[in-house]
């Protein structure tokens, strides 16, 4: 049987396609359980038959009625995505207003005029994807119009006194200027990647009590079938094992 030079490419074409797929899903769970628990006996010292360990979208680990947090640097990333998925208000209520603030410092070459562009265009993108939050349009719609005098109040305060636009959005309106501030900086990156990453570093730099009901937010580094050093936290969440 003949195979036409089309019927390769097609072939060939579908394998690729596989074997991309195939490494994406590698990539996001490269970390097994037992790797988290190799991580907690690292930091902990303990024999692996003295805790409990299950998996969440890290793991959780039950120590003498002590329960602790296993993060691997990916698994905090993940979750710090999902601010940005379904509901835009996550990105209000968890995340800290100083975080825009330091990220916006550590890129000069964002200058005041693309920065009104940029959040005009945000909060476009805000109402748009907040809509199916609404269950009536004319709440919407009322909801939206107050916004926008909120957003042409912050517009003629960064014209006014450029530079403290964070401070001016928490006192006109921080439950939606808040997000649409933080999608204005992610359009700043080519690489949208890139944004998670650096916000979620500044969080675990600036902010890891934030991750610790007591503060305290270790890192470990293990060995692991792909790394010689992978990264993982570990903390008192406020929440319990059995929850």
């Amino acid at each position: 049987m003949e195979v036409t030079t089309n019927a390769l490419d097609i072939f060939f074409k579908n394998i690729n396609i596989c074997i991309i797929k195939t490494l994406s899903m590698r990539s996001k769970n490269k970390c097994g359980l037992k790797d988290y628990k190799k991580a907690f006996i690292k930091f902990s010292g303990l024999e692996e038959s003295s805790f409990q360990i299950k998996k969440d979208s890290g793991a959780l680990v039950l120590y003498e009625g002590m329960t602790y947090r296993v993060c691997h640097y990916d698994d905090l990333l993940e979750e710090f995505k999902t601010y940005f998925k379904n509901d835009y208000t996550l990105i209000y209520t968890e995340t800290p207003f100083d975080l825009w603030a330091i990220l916006f410092e550590r890129h000069h070459e964002i200058t005041d005029d693309d920065l009104i562009i940029d959040i005009f265009n945000a909060w476009s993108d805000y109402w748009k994807h907040e809509k199916v939050q609404f269950v009536n349009k004319h709440t919407y719609e009322n909801a939206k119009a107050r916004s926008r005098e909120e957003f042409n109040q912050l517009v003629d305060q960064l014209q006014k006194a450029p530079g403290n636009f964070i401070t001016n959005a928490i006192e006109i309106s921080d439950i939606t200027l808040i997000p649409v501030i933080a999608l204005s900086l992610r359009s700043r990156f080519k690489i949208e990647e890139n944004f998670y990453k650096e916000c979620v570093d500044i969080l675990i730099e600036e902010f890891p009590d934030l991750f610790a009901s007591d503060g305290n937010f270790d890192l470990v580094e293990i060995e692991t079938i792909d790394s010689d050093a992978e990264p993982f936290y570990i903390y008192k969440p406020d929440y319990d094992y059995g929850d």
